[in-house]
């Protein structure tokens, strides 16, 4: 393999031994129902060789050939004020996604206690805010979507439709580049196929690794992971040579 990216063999290896043993771990415990519908996610974890002097606080944002969005998700969308215009607008275009539309104004006196912004935080599944509130609204969300990582995404409000940057927010997935050696951004589902996995974890790769000084070169190695499995590698470099090699598709017992 060289330097310059995944070999999709090699991934779609990886995918299938993962969705193997997401599918012999709900047969031995017996779940049902629990992640059936929504799935469980599929992790793409990035570590480098060197550790970069000054990540970005944004997130790059990755898009994804196949939404992660729950088919039941929910998005708050924060707004100037006057709220009425934009909650007008999310119904004239029948968002059904957006359950929530919050003014500044409402944000700032609704949701002042640390407890109040970790309720709203963890009950919507994607924030989005327009842009001209977007500088803002650090010091009013408070530390918890920091801690969390469900930062509101930027949309343009003043656009004349929501509905096609809704859509593009659904299939973002974004990718926090990390003050240490090792990244993580979520790229895929059990929910979804095994082909409809590959693709979208191809592409957050590469979007990812672009993201990154020396991208390929800075590369140590590239793994998929769910929240309790152990992380297969789909990408490996010797530490000093940027000669890549393939790295073996192994599960061990848990």
């Amino acid at each position: 393999m060289s330097g310059t990216g995944l070999d999709q063999k090699q991934v779609k290896k990886a995918v299938k031994a993962l969705l193997s043993h997401v599918e012999k771990k709900r047969e031995m415990q017996d779940v049902k129902g629990l992640f059936d519908d929504e799935g469980e996610v599929i992790n793409v974890q990035i570590a480098v060789k060197k550790i970069p002097e000054q990540p970005p606080a944004k997130p790059v944002r990755v898009m994804l050939p196949h939404s992660l969005f729950p088919s039941n998700g929910e998005i708050c969308l924060i707004v100037p004020d006057p709220q009425r215009a934009f909650k007008d607008k999310v119904d004239k275009e029948k968002l059904t996604q957006v359950t929530k539309v919050i003014g500044v104004s409402k944000l700032r006196t609704k949701f002042k206690q640390y407890e109040q912004k970790r309720a709203l935080c963890s009950s919507f599944d994607l924030f989005l805010a327009d842009d001209r509130v977007m500088p803002m609204l650090p010091h009013m969300i408070g530390k918890v979507f920091f801690e969390k990582k469900k930062q509101p995404l930027t949309i343009k409000g003043g656009r004349p439709k929501l509905r096609p940057q809704v859509e593009s927010a659904m299939r973002t997935s974004p990718f926090y580049i990390a003050k240490g050696a090792c990244s993580m951004l979520r790229a895929g589902s059990t929910r979804l196929s095994k082909e409809e996995n590959v693709e979208n974890i191809v592409a957050a790769v590469q979007q990812a690794v672009a993201a990154l000084p020396k991208q390929w070169k800075n590369i140590q190695t590239v793994c998929i992971k769910t929240a309790d499995s152990v992380a297969l590698p789909v990408f490996s470099s010797l530490p000093d040579d940027d000669v890549a090699i393939a790295a073996g598709i192994k599960m061990t017992a848990q």
